[in-house]
């Protein structure tokens, strides 16, 4: 992923980080056995695959949106990460 556009590490970063915060909240709820952690656990997944929503999508919606709508797309176009998918379901 980095070496096709460096920038996509923090992309990569910034999905490690959330998957780490929920996983620790997960491994503390368990640990409490507190009734917490199956919305962590939801969570975690949604915000997973809205990660990947976005990255997947977003064009889609901005070319739709700008084909019903009189708006300008602009230079909105945002490049699909290669490997985000594999990472993500990973």
């Amino acid at each position: 992923m980095g070496l096709w556009n460096v920038h996509f590490i923090l992309v990569l970063l910034v999905s490690v980080a959330v998957n780490l915060l929920f996983g620790s909240f997960l491994s503390r709820a368990v640990a409490k056995r507190s009734p917490i952690g199956k919305p962590v656990f939801i969570a975690a997944i949604a915000a997973n695959i809205l990660y990947l929503g976005f990255f997947k999508y977003f064009n889609f919606f901005v070319e739709s949106v700008s084909a019903v709508l009189p708006v300008s797309a602009g230079a909105t176009s945002i490049l699909l990460p290669v490997g985000i998918s594999f990472y993500t379901f990973m």
